[in-house]
């Protein structure tokens, strides 16, 4: 009988998750609240009520490869004051825009980022932590250590609507996102300058293959860092 019932429950709990519309719908109105996880924010269905305040966080980064200091300063990412509901959240709505966690504070508060596009895969910018790098220096048999600065770095996330799996947009990951798409496989494949395009590429491919998010069983093997 317990089993009965429990088998009855979760046939319930399937029919009400597939029933929500999808956030990718275009008839989709955003609903603001804060998403507890991936499937939340997939269906438009945020668990807690929007009532913080969102701050916005200016970043400083390098956009060109080479330099050794930030020449950028960008509002980028954002938090909420209002704890509520945020601490492990997936992301939040405020009715009008989506915002996606990416990092954390040195307190260990969730930062979240913009969603700039919303298709087959979500599009947001990221900010790398800045690091330094040690080597080995030396001459005439003395070996000394030195270090290098690598500023932070502005590079882009894709977020897949189908199964949540999150991405660093390489040239890589583009190939392996677009390897179903024979047409666009061969634009990126002849083009010379590929890390210049990765974004208009995965819009090409995010909206040609919106309603993808639908394919429950497609399953990502992507290898690319988180």
């Amino acid at each position: 009988m317990l089993r009965i019932l429990s088998f009855s429950l979760i046939i319930c709990c399937c029919q009400t998750l597939l029933a929500q519309e999808l956030i990718t719908d275009s008839t989709t109105v955003l609903k603001a609240g804060i998403y507890k996880d991936f499937f939340e924010f997939k269906y438009n269905c945020p668990r807690h009520e929007f009532n913080h305040k969102v701050d916005s966080m200016y970043l400083k980064y390098s956009d060109k490869k080479g330099l050794a200091f930030a020449t950028n300063q960008q509002s980028l990412y954002f938090q909420l004051k209002n704890k509520k509901g945020v601490k492990n959240s997936f992301g939040f709505c405020d009715g009008k825009n989506i915002f996606i966690k990416v990092n954390q504070d040195k307190k260990g508060n969730p930062i979240f980022s913009n969603v700039d596009h919303l298709g087959r895969y979500a599009l947001m910018s990221m900010v790398t932590d800045s690091e330094v790098n040690p080597i080995a220096v030396g001459a005439a048999g003395m070996i000394g250590v030195a270090a290098t600065y690598e500023p932070p770095r502005l590079i882009l996330k894709v977020v897949s609507l189908t199964t949540g799996n999150i991405y660093t947009l390489t040239e890589s990951a583009l190939n392996q996102i677009v390897s179903d798409d024979s047409k666009i496989l061969d634009y990126v494949i002849r083009d010379g300058n590929i890390n210049e395009k990765l974004e208009p590429y995965l819009l090409m491919y995010s909206n040609r293959h919106k309603k993808d998010v639908k394919n429950y069983d497609k399953i990502e093997l992507i290898k690319s860092k988180k």
